[in-house]
Order: C-alpha cells, then sequence, then structure tokens
C-alpha cells in the first residue's frame, strides 16, 4: 500500500516536474546561444545592441539552474514552482510588450523568433500551472 501512495503521488507531479525540466533545458540551449552567440542573435533579431543579448543568455543560466533544482526536489518545491511560473508569464508580457514596443526595429526572422520564444514560454507556464494544480 505504501508503495503504490508513493507512485501515485509521483505520477501526480510527473507532469510538473517534466514540464520544469524542459523549461530548464530550454532555458540553458537559450541562455549558451544568447551568451555565445549574441552578435549572430542581434544581427538576425534586429536588436541593435549585442550587450542586451548577453545579458540576457547570461541571466538566463542560473535561471536554468534554479529551475532544475525545483524539477528535482524532493518533496517537490510548490513555492518555487509558482515562482517560476510567474516569472515565466512575467516573460512571455515582456516579449509581447517589447515585440510591440520595438516591431520596427526588429527583422521579420526577429519578430517571428521573439513571438515563437514567447510562445514557448507561454506552454511551459500553462502546463505547470496545469500540473501544479493536479498536486494541490
Amino acid at each position: 500500500m505504501q508503495t503504490q501512495t508513493a507512485y501515485q503521488v509521483n505520477a501526480k507531479e510527473g507532469l510538473l516536474r517534466n514540464t520544469l525540466r524542459g523549461n530548464a533545458i530550454f532555458s540553458v540551449i537559450s541562455g549558451l546561444l544568447f551568451t555565445f552567440a549574441a552578435g549572430q542573435v542581434a544581427t538576425f533579431t534586429g536588436i541593435p545592441s549585442t550587450i542586451v543579448v548577453l545579458v540576457i543568455g547570461i541571466s538566463l543560466l542560473p535561471f536554468a539552474i534554479i529551475v532544475f533544482r525545483v524539477a528535482t526536489s524532493s518533496p517537490l518545491d510548490k513555492k518555487g514552482a509558482k515562482t517560476i511560473i510567474g516569472m515565466d508569464i512575467a516573460w512571455v508580457i515582456a516579449s509581447y510588450v517589447f515585440l510591440f514596443v520595438a516591431w520596427s526595429m526588429l527583422t521579420v526572422g526577429g519578430r517571428w523568433f521573439v513571438a515563437l520564444q514567447g510562445e514557448a514560454i507561454f506552454l511551459f507556464a500553462l502546463f505547470q500551472s496545469i500540473g501544479l494544480r493536479r498536486i494541490q
């Protein structure tokens, strides 16, 4: 009976933990890309400052570590998950504000890039929220 209960708890946490892991992986890849190819990303998107891209990249790396730690914490850190969801929502809002404000500055590829990464983060926030509701 104890094993079954532990399995049920782990199964309920699966969506949240897996989505957090995906978020961490996406953040590491994005952070490394923005850090080590800041010039190319700035050129592709039309962002005039390589420094802005570099700072975003560097800041994504500790975020990814935090997300991974929450994903693998035992017991699951619900408060940490809520904080990550809030940060993801803030990122999505900031992405669309940036897209609106910088529309004329961005290249066509840059507009798509900003919109698609915003949508990807929206999906992480959505599935993390669903996963969190399942365990509450």
